[in-house]
């Protein structure tokens, strides 16, 4: 009788660990042919999906006023504070084998040396899943978010799951910028996937401190959250927007879409390289601004978060 009950005991033992193994298994990632499939499942488009029914693919309301806001010149871009001597070094750094050295080498010389908290290389663990489970955490190579003091603790404990990336003490919050990169040999499209991904999670915080206290969700069609993927190989940096639209069925999930901003090739010409590091550093200082705006609760649908305007388009900025 007592061998019996250890006999099922441990069977039950065996079965409990092979269906623990078997639910880890399925968990995909970006690496996984079924992850682009199982975002869109749950309502996350990656940028070029093409819907049914030709629904058109929805962009941000305010695009084109970002798409203005990259382009506002950097002094310390400039032909005396980057001069090629300095673009040589770059490209010397970025010809390498490891994604490691990539980040630590050369994405500073590309993202530079703006006072914005960031992260990376931490798995969003304290996040609520976007897909029910079915995919991993998302581990993003670099974020920028906001400082968990510059959050009131009651919107902090309300929000946790939406705005709280992991429970790290001092890690930023409400993170709405992001970076992928890859070596060589990595692939661009898993980075895009990954960049897909990194962005629905910080469109949904931003809509969660857009809706805060609203008696309904706020659905204004505009991006406050924007990612970028760099390919080492190629010497590619790519530039995205996201944003959050209301569900098409009413019992539904929010959709979030991922739209192209522009692709910059950085090791052709020093030229090339000012332009998109112009660009990426532009759009950290945008996510920063629409960022603080919702957390100060500013933007309550409003035109005042579509973009950073005047303040940085009538200067040059550091």
């Amino acid at each position: 009788m007592s061998s019996s009950r250890a006999s099922d005991s441990s069977r039950r033992t065996k079965s409990t660990k092979a269906t623990s193994v078997s639910s880890k298994a399925k968990r995909s990632s970006a690496y996984d042919d079924d992850f682009e499939q199982h975002l869109i499942d749950y309502d996350v488009y990656p940028e070029g999906y093409i819907y049914l029914n030709d629904r058109q693919t929805p962009e941000p309301g305010n695009i084109d006023e970002a798409r203005l806001e990259l382009l506002a010149a950097r002094a310390s871009l400039s032909l005396s504070h980057f001069p090629e001597s300095a673009f040589r070094d770059f490209r010397r750094k970025n010809n390498t084998k490891s994604e490691g050295s990539i980040m630590r080498n050369v994405i500073p010389i590309i993202t530079g040396n703006a006072s914005i908290p960031n992260e990376g290389n931490l798995p969003f663990t304290n996040f609520e899943s976007l897909t029910g489970g079915l995919t991993v955490n998302t581990v993003p190579d670099f974020f920028d978010g906001a400082l968990p003091g510059d959050v009131n603790k009651s919107v902090r404990e309300d929000l946790s799951q939406m705005i709280i990336p992991t429970k790290h003490a001092n890690v930023p919050v409400a993170p709405n910028f992001f970076l992928e990169a890859k070596a060589p040999a990595g692939s661009a499209d898993v980075a895009r996937r990954q960049a897909c991904y990194d962005g629905a999670y910080g469109a949904r915080a931003m809509h969660a401190l857009q809706s805060y206290g609203e008696e309904k969700p706020v659905y204004d069609g505009n991006a406050y959250t924007y990612s970028s993927t760099y390919h080492a190989g190629t010497g590619t940096l790519q530039l995205y927007a996201h944003h959050a639209t209301a569900p098409t069925d009413p019992e539904g999930r929010p959709e979030y879409h991922m739209t192209q901003i522009d692709a910059y090739a950085l090791t052709g010409s020093r030229k090339g390289f000012v332009k998109g590091a112009t660009a990426l550093r532009n759009a950290r200082d945008l996510a920063q601004c629409q960022r603080d705006q919702l957390i100060q609760g500013v933007c309550k649908g409003s035109q005042q978060c579509v973009a950073i305007g005047t303040t940085y388009t009538t200067k040059i900025l550091e």
